[in-house]
């Protein structure tokens, strides 16, 4: 947080465990220069509080070496860092998850607009069985007028293609990559076990709004024709439906057993594509908080750029999509940076 003079949590911490010295590795020196160990983590608020009381102490004593030396023995306001890192990784891991769902719908959507006709049809009709009067299958059946009404996926002009896909797939789209980012930053810049578990498990109620949003402003018609609305069915399918037992064990033998055994087929089908795409994105945005927000040093630690204040306060779309900070460009000294040792 620029405003707040935090710095980007990266690795600080990672490689601290319940040992006080772990100088051996990567990743076990906190952002007040010091090493890290398990005792001496706090939460950032506390931390930084901690720091402003030594600093403040060490203002009003005379600043001599000595002076300087006792301050530091007396008082120790430890360190900020990441408590756990395979608690990080398990949070974000199922944040990526819980979204996965908005993004296939999205998917879905787009490839039906791709594969309906491009042609007026009706999506609405009034279907009257052909065995016996209506007022009978009513009565039969137990009926209503508005249970006779179909409601379908049908066919779709081009331009009310163009349509639904600028106002309703772009913008959907848009507002998962803007939620998931968010949130995967939100999660990675969480320091602390509990905070982790309490921010993956806010972050996926954010997820259900829309839902909540559907459930409580749209009108008991609009639900009963979206409970009501059939799947698409592509032209041509409609034959293998009134196929005969005998033809589907026919049409079995002639495609799958005859053939022989497909590894192709059977890797393709088997494969785990949901998890691949979740391992996926996790590595992508991983990557793009590490590179937007962290350096390498030369000990393989991962630690925050320095941070600047922002020229402004003002909001900017660009920015708050895309991320990075509008920084004032006089500025030459940054309120923070990873000390030296």
């Amino acid at each position: 947080n620029n405003y707040a003079g935090k710095m980007h949590l990266c690795d600080l911490g990672a490689g601290a465990g319940v040992e006080s010295d772990c100088a051996s590795r990567p990743n076990c020196v906190g952002p007040a220069g010091t090493m890290v160990s398990a005792p001496r983590l706090y939460d950032f608020d506390i931390w930084n509080l901690r720091m402003f009381a030594k600093l403040s102490i060490e203002s009003i004593l005379p600043n001599t070496p000595f002076i300087r030396d006792e301050v530091d023995k007396l008082i120790d306001p430890g360190e900020w860092g990441i408590q756990n890192y395979y608690c990080r990784i398990a949070c974000v891991f199922l944040f990526i998850m819980a979204v996965m769902d908005d993004l296939n719908s999205s998917t879905a959507i787009a490839t039906l607009l791709w594969r309906v006709p491009s042609k007026s049809d009706k999506w609405i009709s009034f279907d009257v069985p052909q065995w016996g009067a209506k007022t009978s299958v009513k009565r039969v059946k137990g009926l209503t007028e508005l249970d006779l009404v179909t409601f379908k996926v049908a066919g779709m002009p081009r331009h009310w293609k163009v349509v639904n896909f600028l106002l309703i797939v772009v913008p959907k789209t848009v507002l998962w990559y803007i939620c998931c980012s968010l949130g995967f930053n939100f999660l990675m810049e969480t320091a602390s076990i509990l905070g982790s578990i309490m921010n993956s498990l806010a972050l996926a109620f954010i997820l259900d709004m829309d839902e909540m949003v559907f459930d409580t402003l749209t009108t008991q018609i609009s639900k009963h024709m979206m409970e009501n609305l059939r799947d698409y069915s592509p032209e041509g399918h409609e034959h293998e439906e009134s196929m005969l037992d005998d033809d589907i064990i026919n049409h079995f033998h002639e495609n799958e057993v005859k053939k022989g055994f497909d590894f192709r087929k059977f890797f393709i089908t088997m494969a785990p594509w949901r998890l691949m795409k979740v391992m996926v994105l996790n590595v992508l945005f991983t990557l793009r908080y590490y590179l937007m927000n962290c350096e390498r040093l030369g000990d393989g630690s991962w630690v925050s750029v320095k941070m600047y204040l922002p020229a402004s306060v003002d909001f900017k779309p660009i920015q708050f999509l895309f991320g990075g900070m509008d920084l004032d460009p006089n500025q030459t000294e940054p309120y923070w940076s990873m000390p030296d040792g």
